[in-house]
């Protein structure tokens, strides 16, 4: 614990020296306050929940090249340096797991950040209560176990093939979260739970859907598949990890 602990005080410091920092305050500022005048603006216009649908649904859209590009800066960072400080040390995958616990840290402030806008609009509008501010923080949570996958799988991307393969697949993914954001829930119902890629979404409009109905509450099973698939993501990463010596020498 105290070798993670010092991986990830490590990995803050380094974290200091990249716009990767100001990536994860100044997105969810500028974002939280567009947003924060389009929920103010079209009060009288939409109903709130879908208003909050089209926020939440554009932090799903959004998510999947934020997560790509701030895995690449941050291998970028460690190939300038030829994966030295991410390689040292006799358990190396410490050095990765702090990386990541970083990576998703830093979300969740992002978030609430972000969220901290949407609330502030709908004190000003008269609509916050408590069951949009329970919607909230279930999406917050919702957005933090979808994306843990997706620092995996950029990470892998970004060290194994490249940050082009990253942004890439990062776009695809953005992609996906369109064609699932304009399939029926019905179809939907058909274990998007099991689809890495429709998590954040799925888990925003089923959310969306209990709110309307009144009867919101954790989606216990879906929250439950998604993570233990990204538990065995996690374990064969590190496993690959743990045998990966740097691009130059595995990918020759």
């Amino acid at each position: 614990m105290s070798q993670l602990l010092g991986s990830f005080k490590a990995e803050s410091i380094k974290l200091k020296h990249t716009v990767s920092l100001w990536v994860y305050v100044l997105i969810p500022v500028i974002g939280g306050a567009l947003f924060a005048m389009y929920f103010i603006m079209y009060m009288s216009r939409t109903d709130i929940s879908k208003r909050l649908e089209l926020i939440l649904s554009a932090v799903s859209l959004l998510l999947p090249l934020l997560v790509s590009a701030l895995c690449c800066l941050s291998v970028l960072q460690e190939e300038y340096n030829s994966f030295q400080a991410l390689l040292t040390g006799i358990k190396k995958t410490k050095n990765i797991l702090a990386k990541i616990l970083l990576f998703v840290s830093l979300e969740l402030f992002s978030l609430l950040l972000f969220f901290m806008f949407i609330i502030i609009a709908g004190i000003f509008t008269g609509e916050l209560n408590t069951e949009v501010i329970k919607m909230l923080l279930l999406c917050c949570i919702y957005f933090v176990c979808s994306s843990i996958f997706m620092y995996l799988e950029h990470l892998f991307l970004s060290l194994k093939l490249g940050i082009g393969a990253s942004v890439i697949i990062g776009i695809v993914e953005c992609l996906g979260v369109i064609l699932f954001s304009n399939i029926s829930l019905e179809a939907m119902k058909l274990k998007w739970d099991m689809i890495p890629w429709a998590w954040s979404i799925g888990f925003i409009r089923s959310t969306i859907l209990q709110y309307e109905q009144g009867n919101l509450g954790l989606l216990g099973t879906q929250i439950i598949h998604s993570l233990v698939i990204t538990l065995l993501v996690l374990i064969v990463f590190g496993i690959w990890f743990k045998n990966w010596e740097g691009r130059g020498k595995n990918d020759d």
